[in-house]
C-alpha cells in the first residue's frame, strides 16, 4: 500500500497562489499525474514537471476546505495498463491566467505503492486525496470530469459493501478507518470471497467479489 509524505508547494504553485492573493487572477485543478520517477524532498520546490507519467487522474471532486485551503480527488484503474509501474510521485497540476497548465504541487511516496498491469481478470485501482493551500479559495474555480465521478462513485459502492460486511467481521471496523484516513486505496477484484477476504485483511484494501 502507497504511503505518501507532505505536499510541496511548486514555486510555479507558489506564483499562482501570489495571483490569486492579490485577486489577479482564477484557477482551477486540472488532473492529478502518477509517475514512477524518483525526487528528494529538497527537489520538490523547483519542479515544473514530474517526468515519466504513468497514469493521469481526471478531478472527480474539489472542496473548499476553508479560506485558504481544497482538498482535490481522483481515482484511476489499471484496466487500460499494459505495463505495470510504482507510484513514486503524484503530481497536481492547475491552471495558471498567464502560462497554462502548471505543476502547482507534488509529494513523493515514503513507501511506493505498485499498480500492476491489468490481466483481463483482476482490476487494481488507486484513490486519492491531496489537501493543499491555494491562498485564496474564492478565487478558485470548481471543475471536475463527469466521467470521473462516476469511477469515484462506483469506488463509494464498494465501501458501503464493505460497511455492510461489518456486522460478521468486528475486525474490519479497524481496515475501514484505515482506509478513511489514507490518500491512496487498493482495489481488487476477486471471484473467490475467501481470497478477497485474505486480501482485504493483508492490504487493508477494499476487495469486490464478482462473477466469474
Amino acid at each position: 500500500m502507497a504511503e505518501f509524505k507532505r505536499v510541496v508547494i511548486t514555486r510555479k504553485g507558489q506564483a499562482l497562489m501570489a495571483k490569486l492573493m492579490s485577486g489577479s487572477g482564477t484557477t482551477h485543478f486540472t488532473a492529478i499525474k502518477v509517475s514512477d520517477s524518483s525526487f528528494n524532498e529538497d527537489q520538490l520546490e523547483g519542479l515544473t514537471s514530474i517526468g515519466n507519467v504513468k497514469q493521469t487522474v481526471s478531478i472527480s471532486k474539489v472542496d473548499r476546505t476553508n479560506n485558504v485551503a481544497a482538498e482535490v480527488e481522483g481515482a484511476i484503474s489499471n484496466t487500460n495498463l499494459t505495463v505495470g509501474y510504482y507510484m513514486r510521485t503524484l503530481g497536481l497540476y492547475a491552471q495558471d491566467p498567464d502560462e497554462g497548465e502548471i505543476l502547482y504541487a507534488v509529494t513523493i511516496a515514503s513507501q511506493a505503492g505498485y499498480m500492476p498491469p491489468f490481466n483481463g481478470k483482476t482490476t487494481s485501482g488507486a484513490f486519492f486525496r491531496i489537501t493543499t493551500t491555494i491562498g485564496n479559495a474564492d478565487n478558485l474555480n470548481i471543475q471536475v470530469n463527469p466521467s470521473a465521478v462516476a469511477t469515484i462513485g462506483e469506488i463509494n459502492d464498494l465501501q458501503k459493501q464493505i460497511d455492510a460486511m461489518k456486522k460478521v467481521d468486528d475486525g474490519l471496523n479497524n481496515r475501514v478507518k484505515v482506509l478513511e484516513q489514507s490518500a491512496f486505496v487498493p482495489y481488487q477484484r476477486f471471484t473467490n470471497a475467501e481470497d478477497a477476504r485474505k486480501w482485504s485483511e493483508k492490504y487493508h484494501g477494499i476487495a469486490e467479489v464478482v462473477d466469474s
